[in-house]
């Protein structure tokens, strides 16, 4: 049940995103457009499967299960995915884009144990490559987050 509930809760969050960021102005709904089309298209077919395989199961009385016991995913693994999710969802709408992206990839690496050297290298290529490409190439205003909209006063 699950492995249908996960994408189906990211695709409810990809389409609230999408909806809020018809708001937005033109330029700065490019970004949120790039990312979140694509996912929701991705998520809208793995949930689709997902719920083919659980309601079709139940359907057909068919209670063999394929997947192998030692590729199964715990409930816990499943908590912490969406703990995870809600995690850089929070740090995003703190610290903005440009800031959070980086801050979280640092966490999250150096929470699963990577060494100091890709936990630091890795974030700052993302870094490189967002404000390279969206800020610099395409000229896209990002969310600059909470916390410098209260200190700064930006929009």
């Amino acid at each position: 049940m699950l492995r249908f509930l996960y994408p189906l809760l990211l695709w409810c969050c990809c389409v609230t995103l999408l909806i809020y960021s018809f708001e937005y102005p033109t330029q700065a709904r490019m970004f949120p457009w790039i990312v979140l089309f694509p996912g929701i298209a991705m998520l809208t077919v793995l949930t689709a499967r997902e719920a083919l395989k659980l309601f079709g199961k139940k359907l057909f009385k068919d209670t063999k299960d394929t997947i192998p016991e030692d590729q199964k995913v715990s409930k816990r693994k499943y908590i912490l995915m969406v703990i995870w999710l809600f995690s850089f969802l929070l740090i995003m709408y703190l610290l903005g884009l440009l800031v959070g992206i980086p801050v979280f990839l640092l966490l999250y690496f150096k929470l699963n144990h990577l060494s100091w050297l890709k936990s630091i290298v890795v974030p700052l290529c993302v870094l490189g490559f967002f404000y390279g490409f969206f800020i610099y190439f395409m000229k896209l205003f990002v969310y600059p987050g909470l916390i410098a909209y209260l200190l700064f006063g930006w929009d």
